[in-house]
């Protein structure tokens, strides 16, 4: 490595095959005093390069083995040697050369034969450019070693600084005149200073180190900076070096303060998992010593708890454990004598601290010299001592920290918690018993949805939780303002129950008005007269009330009654037993709503059970007089209804009319019966509202002459409209001839029924719709399949008339000359030689007439295909050949093609299977696809028929299956981009006398058969259609016809 500030010598490199070139070129630059290489050929010279790297090269373009321009463009691939200048000495002066030159990477030519002055001049030129460009580099490398965010330093062997880049001089706080007079060491600890004297001789010895060091830099005012140095050699105006790449890792220390933090959280959270997870006292004090001392590697440690009615010494502790020999059941005969305890307890600490002792604490080895410094941590309540821990027995060189008494603190804290919540969990167990009266009065809340049966329950358990002589639940009736015994116990207080008072007398009405809870004892009436319970002592027998506990039963924060409990047999109701009592009204409230809501539900479940029968009877059918029939049975049924009818609205009249009615459950045969606007029905469809009569007799709004017939002997009439998308299709009318036979819960069922009959009767007449509809379609679709096929054979008739032609042409031939034969026989001598004449005469006749009929025969073939493809379909679906069907398509339509000039190539797949399918219509669409590629080609072309048996995924609903491909491709003109969407689409067409059905009615049947047609075309290119057909379908069925 040179010195910034040193320059570098040029060097240049002669590569010629020829000895005396490169000696005359070394002649003419020796003076300039360059350093000249040399090499004979283009191998060598890359040698040279890669080994010396070159300022400049000088090279002849005809060498063996490797010429000028491939050796330039290795030297341009190469990344060590791609910047040096490369001059081509060369006796080739044409243009293509030099073009071939430059395009290998040469950045001059010198032609020969030399010339010194001009050779000179170029190779100056091109070093002082090269020599630019090193000192543009070295000045990026200077820039890039005092940007660097690291410190870069070189030092000698003793540490004195050589070299200190900004950063450098920044970490050392030090300016970058006055770096040069320090030693690396002087801002290093002593010891640290020390170690780095010796990294710096190992590494000037070539001694691998395993670095980088970790080290902290001293500062003036007394920071420090820690840091991370690695060692390397380095030359330094020849001198050997070593480099120092100096990194500040301040954020890295703390990142890793950062993750001993979460460390720390780690553990403490695994402590208060592991102290959650037990509610027993000995258990937590025994984790939480094993935890802080295994966490701290503390060998020696214990932790005691002291009763909260004493303080610490001799004897006391409630429990004591030691990591060496566990819990202690007689500490104070052991470890802790007294006088153990009057030497360690001055040394306890007022909070959590690291404590030298004077003496090793009593759970440790006397004379055991790693115990004399530990860490105590006391916990305290209120100033008072109750738990202490202790930790100890760390080696001398590994003391405890601050941190690990921080750690400490903080878990003591959590420790003390878990020590108390196990305290306050063993009080709660002195009010399990009462708990469980309550859990059991939850329980009985819920076993049963009989109202009766639960509250008996629930206050027996409460009198027995509680100790009460006799108890009561009153239900308020805030419109009629009493209150009402509902349930009483004991069995002696039954008579009560449907006992009322008013809700202004007694201390139960007292808390119904003010909805707050009484909890009293009552020495005699006089001390509380407004509450006295002896206003009726007729209605509790044989019991002397002295005291009294009431609580609100409320819902939905209203007061709906109370619960009285009387006479405590141990003494007076305490608050504890009012609190049980509120707990068990709000369950036993909660109780009654739920009751209520059961018989509500069950209610509606019955209705919704009987509206399900009622809707799957109507969807049973679609016909509407079978519907009309299962819609009046299912109500007669429900309401047991003398006479039932519905009407419904006439489309041409737009009035009402009697479509069909039943009389005590049957049918009768229906009378013209079209109601007045003003009667019951004609008032429900012009209002739209329902209407429930409980007694006609007493309704002057109808009176008996706008009754219609029906409703002669009628006395309770319910009347629904049937609405459907907001119109009025009709009326349902129940009657029934006894008065106040049905109320509002029959009319709402009715509603309820009515709007599932006016659904069902519209689908009904929907249906109807439909299937007139469907007939029609289907017959339009037949009708069009059938045009289709007759556009078919009138493309076809031109050929088809050639066709016949030919055959008509030879029997008017034959029989004009079998004639003509005929007549010669008949003017033929009778002689010998006429005999023989007339019997060659006639075999000429017959050969004649054989000709006639297999022409005849011709013409009845070609009309017979015809006549097969025109005539409707006949066939359903079967088992069908498709190679067969190609055959008959190709034979029907071969003349035309023969006319059209197109040559129809066909690949046949032999393993084609038969396939379930509709032959009449697949041969309709095959004959389609062939005549439009016979019309895509005017001039002439090829048709190319090929078969075969793939597998794949149709459609989203089935899975990967085996379908049969029948693809057309011809050479015709092909379809324009714009149009290929469009080309299913009915009466779409690119040609001028197409209908554009054709595709559409092809797609249709693909479609049918559950297979695809595609469809790909380039322009000038050709059209490609192409069918896939699946070889099994689960509508196929033997022996009947699918659609």
């Amino acid at each position: 490595v040179y010195p910034m500030n040193e320059q570098i010598p040029g060097t240049v490199l002669i590569v010629d095959d020829d000895e005396s070139t490169r000696k005359l070129i070394k002649a003419m630059l020796h003076r300039e005093g360059y350093h000249l290489l040399e090499a004979p050929n283009g191998l060598e010279a890359l040698e040279q390069a890669r080994a010396h790297t070159p300022d400049l090269i000088l090279m002849d373009v005809m060498m063996p083995q490797l010429n000028g321009f491939e050796t330039c463009r290795r030297i341009r691939e190469d990344p060590m040697m791609a910047e040096v200048p490369v001059l081509f000495i060369t006796a080739l002066s044409d243009q293509e050369s030099r073009l071939r030159g430059i395009a290998a990477g040469a950045d001059d030519f010198i032609t020969k034969p030399i010339n010194l002055t001009e050779l000179r001049a170029r190779v100056k030129t091109i070093m002082r450019l090269n020599r630019y460009r090193l000192l543009m580099e070295r000045a990026r490398f200077e820039h890039l070693v005092e940007t660097s965010p690291d410190g870069i330093l070189l030092t000698n062997t003793s540490g004195q600084i050589q070299f200190a880049n900004t950063t450098a001089c920044q970490m050392l706080t030090t300016s970058p005149e006055n770096v040069h007079t320090q030693n690396i060491a002087n801002f290093l600890p002593p010891n640290q200073a020390e170690t780095l004297r010796q990294l710096l001789q190992q590494t000037i010895e070539s001694i691998p180190q395993p670095g980088p060091f970790e080290f902290e830099l001293k500062r003036p005012d007394g920071s420090s900076l820690p840091v991370e140095i690695s060692l390397g050699p380095f030359s330094w105006h020849g001198e050997r070096t070593v480099q120092l790449t100096v990194r500040d890792i301040t954020e890295r220390k703390r990142v890793e303060k950062a993750i001993r933090t979460i460390a720390h959280l780690t553990w403490l959270n695994e402590l208060d998992h592991a102290l959650s997870a037990t509610l027993d006292p000995d258990r937590i004090v025994e984790i939480a010593l094993k935890h802080i001392a295994d966490f701290l590697d503390a060998p020696q440690g214990m932790m005691c708890v002291f009763p909260q009615d004493s303080g610490p010494g001799p004897g006391p502790t409630e429990r004591l454990f030691t990591l060496q020999q566990g819990r202690l059941e007689t500490p104070e005969t052991s470890l802790f004598g007294e006088s153990c305890w009057k030497t360690f307890l001055p040394q306890i600490p007022s909070q959590c601290a690291i404590v030298s002792f004077s003496a090793p604490p009593p759970f440790t080895e006397p004379g055991n010299a790693t115990c004399l410094c530990g860490i105590v941590a006391p916990i305290r309540k209120e100033d008072v001592l109750w738990a202490l821990l202790v930790l100890t027995g760390r080696p001398t060189a590994r003391p405890f920290t601050e941190e690990d008494r921080a750690l400490t603190e903080t878990a003591i804290g959590r420790i003390g918690q878990a020590i108390q919540n196990a305290h306050l969990y063993q009080l709660s167990q002195q009010h399990a018993n009462r708990l469980e009266v309550l859990n059991r009065v939850n329980a009985a809340a819920v076993s049963s949805l009989e109202l009766d049966v639960v509250l008996q329950q629930i206050l027996a358990l409460t009198c027995e939780a509680v100790d009460a002589e006799a108890s009561m639940i009153w239900i308020a009736d805030p419109q009629a303002e009493k209150l009402t015994v509902v349930l009483a116990l004991p069995d002696t207080l039954r008579s009560m129950q449907g006992y009322q008072i008013r809700l202004d007398e007694g201390i139960a009405s007292r808390v119904v008005q003010n909805g707050q809870p009484i909890c009293k004892s009552l020495v005699s009436s006089s001390e509380n007269p407004d509450m006295c319970l002896n206003v009726l002592p007729e209605a509790l027998p044989d019991i002397e009330v002295h005291s009294v506990c009431c609580v609100p039963l409320k819902q939905r924060k209203k007061t709906i009654g109370v619960i009285q409990l009387l006479n405590k047999r141990s003494g007076r109701f305490t608050e504890a037993d009012l609190s049980l009592v509120e707990s068990v009204s709000s369950i036993a409230a909660a109780a009654m709503e739920n009751a209520r809501l059961y018989s509500q539900m069950r209610a509606h479940a019955n209705e919704l059970a009987l509206l399900y029968e009622t809707g799957l009877t109507l969807t049973a059918t679609l016909d509407i007089q079978k519907l009309l029939h299962a819609s009046l049975s299912q109500i007669y049924h429900l309401l047991r209804a003398d006479r039932i009818a519905i009407f419904q609205t006439d489309p041409l009249t737009n009035g009402l009319r009697l479509t069909y009615m039943l009389i005590e459950g049957e049918p009768v045969p229906l009378s013209e019966c079209t109601p007045d606007e003003k009667s019951i029905v004609g008032w429900i469809a012009r209002q739209r509202q329902s209407v429930l009569i409980p007694d006609l007799h007493q309704t002057p709004q109808f009176p008996p002459e706008l009754r219609t017939s029906l409703e002669s002997d009628a006395r309770t009439v319910i009347a629904v409209p049937l609405v459907t998308r907001e119109q009025i299709t009709g009326v349902l009318e129940v009657i029934s001839t006894e008065p106040d036979t049905y109320g509002p819960e029959e009319l709402r069922f009715l509603q309820s029924i009515a709007s599932i009959v006016a659904i069902a009767l519209e689908n009904a007449g929907l249906y109807d719709e439909l299937k007139i509809l469907l007939r029609e379609w289907e017959a339009a679709q037949v009708q069009l399949i059938h045009a289709e096929k007759i556009s078919a054979l009138g493309r076809l008739i031109a050929s088809v008339a050639h066709e016949i032609n030919n055959p008509l042409q030879a029997i008017q031939t034959y029989l004009t000359l079998a004639q003509e034969k005929l007549d010669s026989i008949g003017k033929s001598e009778r002689d010998e030689s006429g005999e023989k004449e007339e019997a060659r005469g006639w075999a000429q006749i017959t050969r004649y007439l054989d000709t006639v009929s297999q022409e005849i025969e011709r013409i009845s073939a070609i009309i017979r295909r015809m006549r097969d493809f025109y005539r409707p379909a006949r066939e359903g679906w079967r088992m069908t050949d498709i190679h067969a069907l190609l055959e008959s398509v190709l034979e029907l339509t071969h003349k035309q093609l023969q006319h059209n000039h197109v040559t129809v190539k066909q690949y046949w797949d032999a393993d084609l299977p038969s396939i379930p399918a509709n032959p009449d219509h697949l041969k309709q669409v095959f004959l389609n696809l062939v005549l439009n590629a016979m019309e895509a080609m005017p001039d002439g072309g090829i048709l190319v028929i090929s078969t075969g048996v793939e597998h794949l995924q149709l459609d989203s609903q089935r899975g990967v299956q085996e379908v049969v491909r029948i693809e057309f491709s011809d050479t015709g003109q092909g379809i324009p981009a714009d149009a290929l969407s469009h080309l299913f689409e009915p009466f779409f067409t690119t040609k001028e006398s197409g209908t554009g059905l054709g595709l559409s009615i092809s797609y249709n049947i693909i479609q049918s058969h559950h297979g695809q047609i595609n469809v790909e075309s380039h322009v000038g290119l050709g059209t490609t259609f192409t069918i896939y057909l699946p070889t099994h379908t689960d509508q196929y069925n033997y022996g009947e016809t699918t659609k």
